[in-house]
């Protein structure tokens, strides 16, 4: 070490030598930094052409719903098109949003500007074809595009866009598909009335609309896009890009589908009235509804219509995916490329040559006639079938709730199963339904809207008597239902009293069980029950009443040998009833496990197999005799024995050698029990509700010539009983819509439904006009005028709010407003239009709405 380091060496004497100096001066010394120079933040420079972005942000609050202006620099003018994701700041963030459109304009002031942050993907997920549709169903809802965008778009998945010039649409059909939508053709005509008004209304082009709307539509076919939008140009571009891609692999010539860039950008003019529809009542039998709907989906797609597909879960999903393939139509998924698969057949010693030439591309591509979106999916697997469906690739989506957004072309025939039921509701802002969502893109693409299942609903009735659209009814016939419909009986009161029933009264009479006996000696039975519950329900044996807890007023339930009550769990002890003194208990709502009890004393050394949400769901089960005891949509498929082969239902359904598949084999006979709580179910679509899950149930079971037989133990409602005992879900409905129209019920006028805070609630209806002279005040019924308004009446706070309630969650009200269909978007607007006033003022306390809901009670 020379001196001059040793100068510089810092020992641990002289450090604490400046330490204690420094405590005693009463400041440490430092070294003197030198001065940072400011940073200069980067020079960009906006775009030449259209350097304006209007972007709409991924932000979900009410007054947030609209553009935002931003600057586009040079770097990210190609990328930075209509329909991509970009991130942005705004405020003190950084938010995601997708461009909306570019302009030369705007009315922000120039210094206020910012610059687009960054381009997420230069793949334009959103269209303007997509575009438009989101901001048509938010306002239909009276919601933002935000809203509707967070369950509509997928999230991105970065390296599935990279794979978009590997998917490949469907060449040409081929001979099985169309012998088999042949012979499903023919079995349409037969088993259905108005077949072949049917059959036109799938074949021909805008069927049902005006010739004004089909001349606005095919002058609006050159595009009516956004100002300045790209979107249709690189959509042109992916065409040529791969149209030449096929054509150098030997693909070229491709047949009934348009190919690669099927979806281009392009918008229609307002329509001038509602999109033309089919209402359809399918017919009994396991699976009769999932070869109706593959059928309907290939001749569409074999007449170049897109098609979407709404199913109420994922077993009706696997249902329809089993039928479709049946039909000779593939899933979207990998294939190899041709050469790739030609080279699998190329053996081991073959000239390296040859093996070389062949293996020219690595990569799998992505091909198939349907996509399948389930929330439950792989978030690639999902973005991947939206990217498909986006591009013209695939041109049939089929799943639950979510795939209603699925992007689809001009002319589409959209398909719900089962319009009524809950699942097809969002439960998210703007709380967008499943049918007014396919209403609002048939309209706007100038499609078909077809409902279909085995109940109708009192929207579908209404539907069917509108004289303003036109609109389709498609039922079975006489000669059909004869063929596919099991013995039906209605073992109520009076029933059992003609037969002579020793055990009037029972929940399971000895008429019943003569039956379910029969019924084990040619294969599986299903009880089927209205509900499950961890425990049963119990009341007076005496009078009936509702058995209460003498210390906490809970009601009492029986668990295991003793009753208890529901709510602090004290023993009943020596009960009486207040209302008639009487000391006997009786189960009032027995679940799956005290009907299992129940049958193992009526149905000795029979197998009981129990499936319901609470039990847990059964998928399949054997064809070996046993007593099934299920909940609605839990019922357990049966497999076919095995070895054998399938013969087709006697429907004419699909035949596919050596298959197995779940749910083509019949229950040999059906009980439906306690009927009578149907008479005690809340909600406006109670009645539907039930009909629903009792033709559901009725529908797994063998036909007559099978002998088989389903039984409806009970009372019940005379329509309800009569629709299912004739299977013409027209009985009910027509009753319904007669009811609503009397009581001024939707679907004969629109209702909105408003909840929150008292006085959140009070001031929204006010600033809509729902309350004293506002226009919206009154309605016209049958009755006469009367107040729009339904309530306000209390609510207590969700079942999610902890004990610790929120601002204003001790003084929760809800009311209903009604108006004139023909007024509806625009209180669905007022709504909106209140509720982003609550919002932007700061107002912590809740104020929701929700238009078009499923129930008022």
């Amino acid at each position: 070490m020379d001196d001059s380091d040793a100068e510089e060496q810092i020992t641990l004497d002289a450090l604490l030598d400046e330490s204690g100096a420094s405590s005693r001066s009463g400041r440490r010394t430092r070294k003197p930094r030198a001065k940072r120079k400011p940073k200069t933040p980067p020079t960009r420079t906006p775009a030449q052409d259209d350097p304006i972005a209007h972007v709409m942000l991924y932000e979900q609050a009410a007054h947030l719903g609209r553009t935002f202006d931003y600057l586009v620099s040079v770097k990210y003018d190609a990328d930075a098109r209509p329909g991509v994701r970009v991130r942005v700041p705004f405020g003190g963030q950084t938010l995601d949003g997708f461009i909306w459109s570019r302009g030369h304009s705007t009315d922000v002031q120039p210094s206020s500007l910012r610059f687009i942050k960054s381009v997420l993907s230069p793949q334009p997920v959103l269209n303007a074809v997509m575009r438009h549709d989101l901001e048509c169903i938010a306002d239909h809802f009276g919601g933002t595009v935000a809203n509707i965008m967070r369950v509509a778009i997928p999230p991105r998945i970065a390296y599935v866009d990279a794979e978009t010039d590997r998917m490949r649409p469907r060449r040409k059909w081929g001979e099985r598909i169309e012998k088999r939508e042949q012979e499903e053709c023919a079995r349409i005509r037969r088993c259905y009335a108005n077949a072949d008004g049917l059959i036109e209304a799938i074949d021909t082009p805008r069927w049902g609309w005006s010739d004004e709307a089909a001349d606005d539509a095919t002058a609006d076919d050159r595009g009516r896009a956004a100002p300045h939008d790209a979107g249709a140009e690189a959509h042109d571009a992916a065409a040529d890009a791969a149209e030449a891609h096929d054509a150098a692999a030997g693909t070229a010539g491709i047949t009934g589908i348009t190919g690669i860039a099927g979806i281009a950008g392009t918008v229609h003019a307002p329509a001038p009235h509602d999109a033309p529809r089919i209402v359809w009542d399918s017919l009994p039998g396991p699976g009769t509804w999932a070869d109706d709907v593959a059928w309907m989906v290939a001749r569409a797609l074999m007449h170049n219509r897109p098609v979407v597909v709404v199913l109420p879960d994922s077993r009706h999903v696997a249902q329809a995916v089993e039928s479709l393939r049946a039909m000779g139509l593939k899933e979207f998924s990998s294939v190899l490329p041709p050469r790739q698969a030609a080279l699998q057949e190329v053996p081991q010693d073959a000239p390296a040559a040859l093996r070389s030439a062949l293996d020219h591309d690595g990569d799998v591509w992505w091909r198939g006639d349907v996509a399948v979106m389930l929330s439950s999916m792989p978030q690639d697997d999902r973005y991947r079938a939206f990217l498909a469906m986006s591009l013209g690739a695939v041109r049939c989506a089929v799943g639950t709730r979510g795939v209603m957004y699925a992007p689809v072309g001009d002319n589409p025939l959209f398909v719900l199963v089962d319009d009524m039921v809950y699942q097809n509701a969002d439960g998210f802002m703007p709380y967008a339904n499943a049918r007014g969502v396919l209403e609002v893109r048939a309209r706007e693409h100038r499609g078909t809207l077809v409902v279909t299942g085995h109940t109708r609903s009192a929207q579908a009735q209404w539907d069917a008597e509108r004289t303003d659209v036109s609109v389709l009814e498609v039922h079975a016939t006489h000669d059909a239902l004869r063929e596919l419909m099991p013995h039906m009986l209605w073992l109520d009161h009076e029933e059992l009293q003609r037969r002579l029933d020793p055990t009037i009264g029972a929940r399971i009479p000895m008429t019943a069980v003569r039956l379910l006996s029969k019924g084990l000696e040619r294969g599986p039975v299903l009880l089927s029950l209205p509900a499950d519950a961890p425990s049963d329900a119990l009341a007076c044996a005496s009078c009936h009443e509702r058995a209460r807890c003498t210390r906490c007023t809970g009601p009492l339930v029986r668990r295991g040998d003793g009753a208890s009550c529901d709510w602090c769990g004290a023993p009943a002890g020596q009960w009486a009833c207040p209302e008639c003194g009487g000391t006997t208990l009786r189960a009032v709502r027995v679940g799956a496990r005290g009907t299992m009890e129940e049958l193992t004393g009526l149905l000795r050394g029979v197998p009981v197999v129990m499936s319901s949400q609470v039990q847990g769901i059964v998928p399949r089960i054997g064809p070996d005799p046993c007593v099934v005891v299920a909940t609605p949509w839990c019922e357990p498929f049966i497999e076919a024995p095995a070895g054998s082969t399938m013969a087709g239902s006697a429907s004419g359904g699909p035949t596919v050698a050596g298959s197995t598949m779940a749910g083509r084999t019949p229950y040999a006979a059906v009980a439906i029990l306690d009927a009578w709580t149907s008479q005690y179910r809340q909600g406006l679509d109670a009645r539907v509700d039930t009909l629903v899950r009792w033709m559901h149930a009725t529908s797994l079971c063998a036909p007559a010539g099978d002998d088989g037989c389903v039984m409806l133990l009970g009372e019940t409602f005379p329509e309800v009983g009569d629709s299912l005992m004739a299977w013409d879900p027209r009985v009910l409905a027509r009753q319904e819509l007669q009811e609503r129209a009397d009581a001024a019920f939707p679907p004969c006028v629109t209702v909105a439904d408003v909840w929150g805070n008292r006085d959140a609630v009070m001031n929204a209806l006010r600033a809509i006009g729902a309350l004293n002279d506002g226009d919206f005040a009154s309605i016209d019924t049958p009755m006469g005028a009367m107040p729009s308004v339904l309530g306000p009446i209390p609510i207590p706070p969700p079942e999610t709010v902890p004990d610790r309630t929120l601002d204003g969650m001790n003084d929760r009200v809800r009311a209903v407003v009604r108006v004139p269909n023909a007024r509806a978007d625009e209180l669905a607007h007022r709504l909106h239009v209140a509720e982003a006033d609550h919002a932007a003022r700061g107002n912590r306390v809740e104020l929701r709405f929700q238009m078009y809901p499923k129930d008022l009670a």
